[in-house]
């Protein structure tokens, strides 16, 4: 969560309970001091929860106006329209911190509002022939309850319009920020990622050259050794010479393995674990993504490299969602551990590409990692699109002991909806 949403949280009940307070103690001693209580308490919760349950803070401004029309609702006074200023509130808030439908019907739904509030405070009753004229006097000597009706319709529809707009101003500034820290975010992962793999092509070079290495070291070992038991039946003196050539052959091999694995090191990757993806879906869920984590059977011991290899299969999974799904995608995470080592599926859909596809130089090497990832842990990995369009990765890493990983078809029939991916 957001410091701005976080605020929002906190002081939209804070404002809602001072509006009730303020209003109630400005008409006590009046007249009709109940029915301003119910008009401030309607509205007082509208604005407290118009962050947390903005649809219901949309319908209260709606349904207040239109009970005090239909008689349900204790009417406004000379001395309490300026309460209506909470729809302007509602409408401001709303559209700054709701989601994308309650933000777009906040709108309508205010201007619904005010529209109701102006005629129920212009449109003269038998019980108040005057209203709105007898409270402020007429605009025009001709038509006063025509003109004061325009008047206020346009007034009250300004700047319910201006308070929505620089609502909806706020909120995008806001999720615009969330994402630039994403993408920078993703950038900077991405980056890692390139060096990892340029780091794996490296240890792979260097592991051929330990089997080199070691391969040579000892086929000259075994060849001095036999040779040194032939000859030692001729010349007892041979065994020095043989030994020290094996010392000197063992102490070269050793202190070339010992430098070769010296350049495997690679400090800060054993900082990242499973206990870091939440935080991970936590992330993206914070530019917008729709992102779900659920993890089925116990989960076993598993070495820091193990966990690592988890963790960065799901970061790179949702971070070509975002990518090529758009802010607003959808992705449901799968770590299924029921079967002896580990299922994994990421299933995501978006409409909304961030990267064009093609617009980056080079193939990328994402998904190629992820299988290289899979690979070196004993296992296998697929991606690409189902049949509905919707992108699917799918591995099996074998940690743990139990039954052999299932086929990507079997793993599909686990999850609800899954499907297998296309490789």
């Amino acid at each position: 969560m957001t410091t701005l949403r976080l605020v929002a949280y906190v002081a939209a009940p804070a404002g809602g309970a001072a509006f009730v307070a303020l209003w109630t103690f400005a008409e006590a001693g009046r007249d009709g001091l109940a029915g301003v209580v119910v008009q401030a308490a309607v509205l007082g919760l509208a604005i407290g929860l118009c962050v947390v349950a903005p649809a219901f803070a949309l319908v209260a401004v709606v349904a207040l106006p239109a009970a005090q029309l239909l008689g349900l609702a204790p009417p406004t006074s000379a001395t309490t329209w300026p309460m209506y200023g909470a729809i302007c509130v509602v409408a401001l808030v709303v559209a700054a911190t709701a989601r994308r439908r309650e933000r777009l019907l906040a709108l309508p739904l205010t201007l619904v509002s005010t529209a109701l509030a102006v005629v129920h405070l212009t449109v003269p009753t038998a019980a108040d022939p005057g209203k709105w004229t007898s409270w402020t006097g007429s605009f025009s000597a001709l038509h006063p309850i025509r003109d004061s009706l325009a008047l206020l319709l346009l007034a009250g529809t300004g700047l319910v319009v201006l308070a929505w707009g620089a609502g909806f101003g706020i909120g995008a500034a806001t999720r615009l920020r969330r994402l630039d820290s994403v993408l920078a975010d993703t950038e900077g992962r991405l980056a890692e990622t390139d060096l990892e793999l340029r780091l794996g092509q490296e240890r792979s070079r260097i592991s051929r050259d330990v089997h080199d290495s070691v391969a040579h070291a000892l086929t000259i070992v075994v060849a001095q050794s036999e040779g040194g038991a032939a000859l030692h039946r001729r010349d007892p003196d041979v065994v020095d010479v043989v030994l020290e050539a094996i010392s000197g052959v063992a102490r070269e091999a050793l202190a070339d393995v010992r430098g070769l694995v010296e350049r495997i090191t690679e400090p800060g990757d054993e900082l990242l674990s499973l206990e870091d993806v939440p935080a991970l879906a936590e992330r993206m869920r914070g530019v917008g993504m729709a992102v779900t984590l659920d993890e089925l059977g116990e989960r076993p011991e598993l070495r820091a490299a193990q966990q690592l290899t988890v963790y960065r299969l799901v970061q790179e999974s949702l971070t070509n969602a975002l990518k090529h799904g758009g802010q607003a995608s959808r992705a449901s995470v799968v770590l299924d551990w029921r079967g002896g080592g580990l299922a994994l599926m990421v299933h995501s859909s978006g409409g909304a590409p961030l990267v064009a596809r093609g617009s980056l130089p080079g193939a990328g090497a994402g998904i190629t990692g992820m299988t290289e990832r899979a690979a070196i842990s004993g296992g296998w990995l697929t991606a690409g699109p189902d049949e509905s369009g919707d992108f699917v990765v799918t591995a099996s890493l074998p940690f743990g002991q139990g039954p052999a990983a299932a086929a990507p078809d079997e793993l599909a029939a686990t999850v609800p909806g899954g499907s297998a991916a296309r490789g």
